[in-house]
């Protein structure tokens, strides 16, 4: 029986096989490192419908020696400015380099402030 994943679901999932593909974790060695059931952990990364508590994110963090705020993220707990800033930043990843420039222009000319009389003063 297949389960429907949500969206949250499926990155927080590509996500943890991610990190421990790039760590060279095993299920088994993963669950051991975090303190958990590598049946539990197959279970989370495969079937499951859910994100685990975040006392067991904060566990499988620290396994993957990663910061708790970024698995909070992943998992879809974190507050909504940063979970639109993790969308930004994984958009802004599939750029090409001359749109990526064009962002750095338009952002720096944001953060300047307009130039008036009294400013030219100075």
């Amino acid at each position: 029986m297949k389960v429907k994943k949500t969206v949250i679901q499926e990155d927080f999932n590509n996500f943890l096989s991610r990190e421990m593909k790039a760590k060279g974790l095993s299920i088994r060695k993963l669950a051991s490192k975090a303190g958990i059931s590598a049946s539990y952990l197959s279970h989370l990364k495969t079937f499951n419908n859910s994100i685990p508590s975040n006392e067991i994110l904060k566990k499988i963090a620290s396994a993957l020696e990663i910061d708790y705020e970024t698995i909070l993220i992943e998992a879809g707990r974190a507050p909504e400015d940063d979970v639109q800033m993790v969308g930004l930043m994984r958009a802004y990843g599939k750029l090409d380099d001359e749109d990526r420039k064009l962002i750095f222009k338009l952002v720096e000319n944001h953060r300047k402030p307009p130039k008036s009389e009294q400013d030219a003063e100075y």
